[in-house]
């Protein structure tokens, strides 16, 4: 689709796709191929070098700006399987929100590039509810999505939830139970059902009963794990969507922006409490039961009981804590912004044993990089440091 007028808005959206994979692999790695990767049939490079982080997070800056303003409403755009359906203006918003992103990423590599890429962003036009936020369908058979696939009820799943293999941590409890927080009934419930089985049993969301399993538990010789509490079925169906760039995490971006004095429009509270209220109606995009919302409750719990706090350290403290909520089932952001702004407090589990005691900061490069492209590997340890799960990436030191 590459220079073939005709195609533009095809070439748009998959250059922001690129830049959101590539995104997530620079974040996960640090130093990647990119320039050079994925050339084998046009170039015959077969060992293309890896390239600094810093580099590549600046390309994907261009490369975002550039497609969102190569769009163009007058050409066709048929077939597009995002939520977005043919629509180029949210397609615009979606990549100067995922620019945000990557601005936002850099605040202790580079503040001043990080506000520069944050102003380009809030020009360029963002993301505005959470009806807009950028995301994937599903079908239940044959395209199901990929966190119901692991824990789903449906024929063809790996039936996560009802074999007791995934559990809330108690670390997310005690977040969500300490501010009374009207997720909670919305995500927890106790299950009683059969084990690993397309039958959801019977959930139940009373308050009283939920509880978070500590974070590293050692299953050998652990009883009464089917007490503890996991996600609700809704949210775990073969054709639930999988939310890319939310208006929860955008705002909340904005807010931190905002309390930074990087931007000037609105308030970091009132950026904060629009964030809030976003990541709780954001669940209402999987379709679940509709009584599980109380609207009026749910708008008042964000914009005046939650308490936004007096000066920046705690607000940006708070802000990021709300980033981590909104952010359960995308864990690859979740990790991201924790690893930028330390928020929230975490404890590593006792038994972390690849990473020494220590929450992870990266993943190792693949153990075949060393066979197949060992000389580019090489040089990007090197650079960036040891192939562990706690040497930093670029923007995390």
């Amino acid at each position: 689709t590459n220079g073939v007028a005709a195609d533009v808005n095809y070439n748009s959206a998959a250059r922001i796709l690129k830049a959101y994979a590539f995104l997530r692999l620079t974040d996960s790695y640090g130093d990647i191929p990119y320039s050079e990767a994925g050339n084998g049939y046009l170039t015959t490079t077969f060992n293309p070098k890896y390239d600094e982080q810093k580099n590549i997070y600046a390309d994907l800056v261009n490369e975002l700006d550039a497609a969102a303003k190569a769009f163009d409403a007058g050409k066709s755009f048929k077939g597009d399987v995002s939520s977005y359906n043919g629509d180029v203006t949210l397609w615009k918003k979606a990549a100067y929100s995922l620019m945000l992103r990557i601005g936002m990423r850099q605040v202790k590599a580079d503040p001043a590039t990080a506000q520069a890429v944050v102003t380009k962003a809030v020009a360029g036009g963002l993301i505005s509810n959470y009806n807009e936020s950028f995301r994937i369908t599903h079908l239940p058979s044959n395209y199901d999505n990929p966190n119901s696939h692991v824990l789903g009820y449906y024929n063809g799943s790996r039936y996560e939830l009802s074999s007791n293999s995934f559990k809330l941590s108690k670390s997310f409890y005690d977040m969500l139970n300490g501010k009374a927080d009207p997720r909670l009934p919305i995500l927890f419930v106790v299950r009683t059902g059969p084990s690993s089985s397309a039958t959801i049993g019977t959930e139940d969301a009373t308050p009283g009963i939920q509880k978070g399993l500590p974070n590293g538990t050692d299953p050998n010789g652990f009883s009464g794990i089917a007490t503890y509490s996991q996600l609700r079925s809704d949210f775990a169906k073969g054709e639930a969507p999988n939310l890319l760039v939310t208006h929860s995490e955008t705002a909340l971006l904005l807010a931190e922006a905002r309390e930074r004095g990087w931007i000037s429009s609105s308030t970091s509270e009132q950026y904060f409490r629009d964030g809030v209220l976003s990541a709780i109606n954001q669940w209402k995009l999987y379709n679940p039961t509709p009584s599980l919302f109380n609207d009026a409750a749910n708008s008042t719990y964000a914009n005046t009981t939650l308490v936004f706090p007096a000066g920046s350290t705690a607000r940006i403290q708070a802000i990021n804590e709300q980033y981590y909520i909104a952010t359960l089932l995308d864990e690859y952001e979740a990790h991201a912004n924790w690893r930028r702004t330390g928020y929230p407090a975490l404890t590593a589990a006792t038994n972390s044993g690849y990473s020494n005691g220590a929450i992870p900061r990266r993943f190792q490069y693949p153990s075949s990089e060393s066979s197949l492209n060992g000389e580019n590997l090489n040089a990007a340890i090197a650079r960036q440091g040891a192939n562990n799960w706690v040497t930093r990436v670029w923007w995390d030191k």
